[in-house]
C-alpha cells in the first residue's frame, strides 16, 4: 500500500462504551463500567435523585436488579445529562437504551437528544414514559452532527406530568470507536496526497 492510503481503511468496532447500572447509593452518578477508549463519563441530574426497587431490563451480564434512579418528584422539564469522552477516539454509530418507569401522575414522555458541545442537540426521540419498567431506545447513527467527534452527550427531558415520580435504570451508551489520527500519521497522508496530485500533473 502506498503512502497515501495509510489509515484510510482503518476499521471501528461497536463496543458498550459506558453503562450506568445504579445499584450502589454511594455512587449513583459514577459509570458503572466503560470502555478503555473513554477518558471520562458523568451523568448531571437537574434535580436531586434517589435510589429505589431497579430492574432486570437492558442489565449488562450478570447485573442484579438492584437499584434504580428516581426523580421524586419529577417536575416537567428536569433533565438527565450523560456525557462520555475520549481522548484517543473518536465515536460514531451511537445508539442509547435503557429502561425507564413512571408513576401514575409522573411525566409521560420522555425525550432524547445527543449534542457533541452540551449546547446544541440534534436528533430528539421522543419516547413513551410506561407505569412499569419497559426498554426504550434512541438511535443517532444516522445523526451525522453527534457522528465522528470525541464528545457526546445525551440528554433526556421529562415533560407532560403532574408531579409524579420518574425512574431510570441500566442506561448504556453503545457505538463504534475509531482511533484519532496520530499528527505523524496525520502528516504522511499529507504527503503522499501531494505526490499523487503531481504525478497526475506531470502526466
Amino acid at each position: 500500500m502506498g503512502v497515501g492510503g495509510m489509515l484510510l481503511t482503518a476499521q471501528s468496532q461497536a463496543l458498550l462504551l459506558a453503562h450506568w447500572n445504579f445499584n450502589n447509593a454511594g455512587t449513583l452518578l459514577t459509570a458503572s463500567s466503560t470502555d478503555s477508549s473513554v477518558s471520562s463519563a458523568s451523568l448531571t441530574p437537574s434535580v436531586t435523585a434517589t435510589t429505589v426497587t431497579g430492574s432486570l431490563i437492558n442489565a449488562v451480564g450478570a447485573d442484579p436488579a438492584g437499584t434504580a434512579l428516581t426523580f421524586n418528584p419529577a417536575p416537567n422539564n428536569s433533565t438527565l445529562t450523560w456525557q462520555i469522552n475520549s481522548t484517543t477516539s473518536t465515536f460514531s454509530n451511537l445508539v442509547v437504551t435503557f429502561a425507564q418507569q413512571r408513576s401514575g401522575t409522573g411525566p409521560q414522555t420522555n425525550t432524547v437528544e445527543a449534542s457533541v458541545d452540551g449546547t446544541n442537540w440534534f436528533g430528539a426521540v421522543a419516547t413513551t414514559v410506561p407505569t412499569s419498567f419497559a426498554l426504550a431506545t434512541a438511535n443517532f447513527s444516522s445523526v451525522p452532527q453527534v457522528n465522528g467527534f470525541s464528545t457526546f452527550y445525551v440528554r433526556a427531558t421529562l415533560t407532560a406530568g403532574t408531579g409524579g415520580t420518574f425512574r431510570v435504570d441500566n442506561f448504556q451508551i453503545n457505538g463504534d470507536v475509531a482511533p484519532v489520527p496520530e499528527p505523524t500519521s496525520l502528516a504522511a497522508i499529507g504527503i503522499g496526497a501531494v505526490a499523487l496530485i503531481r504525478r497526475k500533473k506531470a502526466r
